[in-house]
């Protein structure tokens, strides 16, 4: 009896294991279309009466585990694109319970342990929101069903914020400016880092990672989920030149271009800094 008993435990625990990685997998899925403005998910127009003329819907493609529907809604403002948006309904007995579910299982796909509130006038909670680089998460919820959101914006020359190719451009080398990697080569390379001899541990609201005084980097750290550039890695390191040593930033990014530049940049004025301050 105790062996049957253990075996179906087993047998469950391995059913539910499965289930998290497929809604996981899914979310990626998702996530990833997000800087292509979900263009490779976009199914037939949606059209309904009470739609306002800037705002298109259109069926969404890809379901995520639970979901009884998904939607790609299109917003524009003053004749650009101002948010595209995919969103999956989920239908739920306990509403308040799934949607804690739902952020706990979001949370541990993604990495995301902070989120927010939108507080409507009255004071309720409309929406609970997360960030993962420049895409926005939300979990809404509805009299019957939970609402899970993805949404990206467009900046001032109508590319999508997150983008991995947002401000590419070819460079004096000509080579392209925006050479993304995929989010499982960053995590490879920084366990790699946090593998090797000497590797300390550290982390902070925005960055966690390693600072090394025994083997090559001396410092490599990954962005949080909150910061724009995520995922994005930054290497500190030093090098020999001409008989002086020189400190270098390099790094690898798989969010948005520009705001990993941004990052690279802030770091390599910190050495610069260093440097002077000698």
């Amino acid at each position: 009896m105790r062996r049957l008993i253990c075996s179906l435990l087993c047998a469950l625990f391995a059913s539910q294991v499965a289930l998290a990685d497929q809604f996981c997998a899914d979310v990626k899925t998702v996530l990833t279309s997000a800087s292509i403005e979900f263009s490779d998910l976009q199914g037939n127009a949606i059209e309904l009466d009470d739609i306002p003329p800037n705002v298109q819907l259109f069926s969404g493609t890809q379901s995520i585990l639970g979901a009884t529907s998904c939607t790609i809604s299109k917003q524009s403002s003053d004749g650009g694109m101002f948010s595209t948006g995919y969103t999956c309904g989920f239908k739920n007995e306990d509403i308040r319970l799934a949607q804690d579910s739902f952020i706990g299982k979001v949370g541990d796909c993604l990495g995301i342990s902070m989120w927010g509130e939108q507080i409507a006038p009255n004071g309720e909670t409309v929406a609970v929101l997360g960030q993962y680089g420049m895409i926005r998460l939300s979990f809404t919820q509805q009299p019957e069903s939970i609402g899970f959101g993805f949404d990206v914006f467009y900046d001032e020359n109508g590319k999508v914020y997150g983008s991995p190719l947002r401000g590419n451009r070819k460079m004096d080398n000509n080579r392209d400016r925006c050479t993304p990697k995929t989010p499982e080569q960053i995590d490879a390379f920084y366990k790699m880092y946090g593998a090797r001899d000497g590797a300390t541990a550290f982390e902070n609201d925005q960055f966690r990672g390693y600072t090394n005084q025994v083997t090559s980097p001396m410092v490599a750290f990954v962005t949080r989920p909150k910061h724009p550039a995520h995922p994005a890695l930054i290497v500190r390191d030093l090098y020999e030149q001409d008989g002086s040593v020189k400190m270098i930033a390099t790094g690898d990014y798989a969010g948005d271009c520009e705001a990993f530049h941004a990052l690279l940049a802030e770091v390599t004025a910190m050495n610069e800094g260093l440097k002077r301050d000698k």
